[in-house]
C-alpha cells in the first residue's frame, strides 16, 4: 500500500470551509484504493498571526517540507504591519522552501457552466480547454531589484533575467503535457523588443525539435491576449514567462466565468509542490466566509493536480475528476455562482457529494 504524506493549511476566511472538503476526499480515496494519506494540518496566515505572532511558524514549515506537497486554501486581503505578519508571507515562505519553478493552471468551459462566461456563446461553444504553463524562476518577479535616489529623484528597476536552463525546464513540461492533450504549444514572448524574449523564443524553438509530434506556435504576448478573447479555442498549452504568465493565467481563468472552478500547481524540479485554488486570494472570501456558500470545485481540482503531479498517481487524479464531473452533471453549485439551470447546495453538501461519487464508483468497477 502506497502512503503519501501531505500538508494542508486553510489560510484565511473561506480557506477553512474549502480544505474541510479535502479530508472527505482523501478518506473516500482510501476507501476505494489501496492507498493511505498521512495528512499534516497546520495553521497559517491570519489565524497563525493571532495564535503565535507570525503567518507561518518555522516548525510548521519544516514539517511541511517533509511532505510530498502542501495545499493552501486561501489568503486574506489584510496585509500585516510587518512582513512576517502578512498572510502572503506564508505563501512566499512555502514557495521559497519548496523551490518551486513551474506553475500549472488549467481552465476549461463546460456546457454546464458556459452561461457564466463573459464571452459570447458563439465563442465558448467552440470549446475552451487551456493549460497555462508559467515559469516561476526567471523574469522581473524573481529578478534582481533596485530602489534608490537618483538625479531625477527616486528610481527603481527590476531585472528581467533568463538563461537557457530556466527556459528549458518549463518548456519541457509544456511539450510533454501537450503530448497528452491536443499536441499544440503556444509560446508567448515579446521577442520583437526584449532580449530576454529572444532567448526565450530561441530556446523553446530549439527544444521543439525533441517533440516532433507537437506543433509549436510562437506568439507575441499582446496578440495572444487578444486572441484569448476572440479565439480561445485556438490554444491548447500556453507556455509563458513569469510576468506574462502572471497576467495571462488570470485572463484565461476569467474568460471561463468560473475562476473558482480550477486549481493551481507550483512544482519544484523534484516533483514536490505548493498547491492552491486558481484564485488564491478569493475575491469574495471575507464576504462568503462561514456561510456555506463558497464553491469547493476549485480546491477539489487542486487535489487532482496534486495527485497527478506530486504523487504520480494519474489514476487517483482521474477518479477525482470523474467525481467532479458527476457532480457537474447533476448541476450542483453553491450560492457563490449559479449558472443557468443550477441546483443550489451548500459547500458541505457539494463536498460530500463529490466524495460520495468516489465511494460509489467502487461498486461499479
Amino acid at each position: 500500500m502506497e502512503t503519501y504524506k501531505l500538508a494542508i493549511t486553510s489560510g484565511d476566511s473561506v480557506g477553512e470551509e474549502l480544505t474541510a472538503q479535502l479530508f472527505k476526499l482523501f478518506q473516500a480515496l482510501e476507501q476505494r484504493y489501496p492507498v493511505r494519506f498521512e495528512l499534516f494540518p497546520f495553521v497559517s496566515c491570519t489565524p497563525a498571526v493571532q495564535e503565535c505572532g507570525t503567518a507561518l511558524r518555522e516548525a510548521d514549515l519544516v514539517e511541511a517540507l517533509g511532505c510530498r506537497a502542501v495545499i493552501l486554501g486561501n489568503i486574506g486581503a489584510t496585509a500585516g504591519p510587518e512582513r512576517e505578519k502578512s498572510p502572503v508571507y506564508a505563501l512566499s515562505s512555502l514557495r521559497s522552501a519548496f523551490q518551486v519553478c513551474t506553475n500549472i493552471r488549467p481552465a476549461y468551459v463546460s456546457p454546464v457552466f458556459e452561461s457564466l462566461s463573459p464571452l459570447k456563446s458563439s465563442i465558448t461553444r467552440r470549446g475552451i480547454d487551456i493549460l497555462v504553463v508559467r515559469d516561476l524562476m526567471g523574469g522581473m518577479i524573481a529578478g534582481q531589484k533596485r530602489e534608490a535616489a537618483g538625479a531625477q529623484g527616486l528610481e527603481a528597476s527590476d531585472l528581467e533575467y533568463y538563461n537557457e536552463q530556466i527556459v528549458a525546464h518549463s518548456a519541457h513540461f509544456a511539450f510533454t503535457a501537450a503530448q497528452q492533450r491536443r499536441k499544440k504549444v503556444t509560446s508567448v514572448d515579446k521577442a520583437n523588443v526584449l532580449a530576454s524574449s529572444r532567448l526565450w523564443r530561441q530556446k523553446v524553438s530549439q527544444l521543439h525539435a525533441q517533440y516532433p509530434g507537437v506543433r509549436l506556435e510562437n506568439d507575441f504576448v499582446d496578440h495572444a491576449a487578444m486572441e484569448l478573447l476572440t479565439a480561445p479555442d485556438s490554444f491548447d498549452v500556453l507556455l509563458t514567462s513569469n510576468v506574462f504568465g502572471d497576467i495571462l493565467a488570470d485572463e484565461v481563468a476569467q474568460i471561463t466565468g468560473a475562476p473558482w472552478m480550477f486549481g493551481s500547481a507550483e512544482l519544484a524540479q523534484d516533483g514536490r509542490g505548493v498547491y492552491t485554488p486558481n484564485q488564491l486570494h478569493h475575491p469574495r472570501g471575507e464576504q462568503l466566509a462561514g456561510k456555506g456558500q463558497v464553491c469547493p470545485y476549485g480546491i477539489v481540482n487542486t487535489a487532482a493536480l496534486l495527485l497527478r503531479y506530486s504523487c504520480g498517481r494519474p489514476d487517483l487524479a482521474e477518479a477525482v475528476e470523474r467525481a467532479v464531473e458527476g457532480a457537474l452533471q447533476e448541476r450542483l453549485f453553491t450560492a457563490e455562482a449559479l449558472p443557468d439551470g443550477a441546483v443550489c447546495v451548500s459547500t458541505e453538501e457539494l463536498g460530500s457529494r463529490i466524495a460520495a461519487n468516489i465511494k460509489e464508483e467502487k461498486n461499479n468497477v
